[in-house]
Parts: structure tokens; sequence; C-alpha cells
């Protein structure tokens, strides 16, 4: 295995197509917000229309950091998504609902709910970072480095397995790891610095 030069891009990656696209955005936080809703409890009548309203909400939030690319996207998201939050609750609470025990009602007041649910939207936040960042540090680590770290770490085969399949040693394919590794902390460290 050749050690390759230790150079990252020096343009700055773009944000993950999630946090730019709306229909993006909307795969995966709006999954993330129907399954919370449902996982919660919500009875089944409930459980589109409070996801709706929901959607609706965020996505006012959405257009407007669309028109200003330098806010950070990471505090951004919290903010909206408890903005929304709000939102669905004051009209889930609004006088005619208020003298009926629902249990949508229970669910949205709660404040254990509201920071699960913010929790759950971090998350995400997160796993569209990873992704992206793997997609980044792949286009420009050495192929060889990429497939022992892609065998050891994503598919976590055992370190002797991946050595024997390259046939090295363990140290050579520690190193490859090593490489990648440092690039992947380099690029996420960048992304959030960006967003």
């Amino acid at each position: 295995m050749d050690a390759p030069a230790n150079v990252m891009p020096t343009t700055t990656p773009a944000r993950p197509l999630a946090e730019t696209d709306w229909p993006a955005f909307i795969d995966s936080y709006g999954r993330v917000a129907l399954a919370w809703f449902r996982q919660s409890g919500l009875p089944l009548e409930d459980l589109h229309t409070v996801t709706g309203d929901f959607l609706k909400a965020l996505s006012r939030e959405f257009r407007a950091v669309a028109e200003e690319p330098t806010l950070k996207f990471r505090p951004w998201l919290q903010f909206a998504a408890h903005a929304a939050w709000c939102d669905v609750l004051e009209k889930k609470t609004a006088p005619e609902e208020q003298d009926q025990e629902s249990p949508k009602s229970a669910l949205l007041v709660s404040m254990d709910a509201h920071d699960e649910f913010l929790q759950a939207f971090d998350n995400e936040c997160t796993r569209q970072r990873r992704a992206e960042a793997l997609r980044q540090v792949q286009s420009v680590a050495e192929p060889a480095d990429w497939e022992a770290f892609s065998q050891a770490v994503l598919q976590q085969k055992p370190l002797a397995d991946v050595a024997a399949e390259f046939q090295c040693e363990d140290t050579a394919i520690r190193a490859a790891l090593y490489r990648v590794g440092m690039r992947l902390r380099e690029e996420y460290v960048r992304m959030e610095e960006m967003t």
C-alpha cells in the first residue's frame, strides 16, 4: 500500500442536499418526524394530521433559511423544529380543543417529548453530516486506503482478514485506517464550521 499525499481539497464542501433542497430535506427530516410521532403513540387518526401540520410549519422556516445561506444549519434546524413544534402545539391546544382530554395534546405539551423530538432531528443532522463527509473523503482518498477503511470500519471485517485480502501486514491496514480517519475528522470539522 503506497502512502498517499495527505492533501484535502481546498474548496469548501457544499452542504448536504438535505440541507439545501426541500424534497431532500422532507425525505430525511419528514421521515424523522413521522417516525417519532408514530412511536410516541399518537392515535392513527391524529398521526398524519399532526405530522402534516408540523411539516407545513417547518416549510415556512426552511424557505426563510434558504434565503440566508450563511446561517449555520444545525442551530437553525433546532430553532426551526422548535418553532414548528410550538406552532403545532398552539394549533392543537386551541380553545375549542382545550376541554378535551386528548392524547395528542398530552404528548405535545410534554417537555420530555419536546426534547426527545429535537434530539431526533439533531441525530438525523449528524447522520447526514457523516454520510456527506464519507462521500467527500471517498472522492479524494487513495482507492486502496478507502477500500481498507470500507472493509475494516464500514463492513466491520476483522483486521487480520482485511490484511490477508490485501496481502500485507496489519500495520499497513492500520496506517490506511489512520489516513482515512484523519481526513474524515478534518472534513467533519470543516463541515461543522461551515454550517
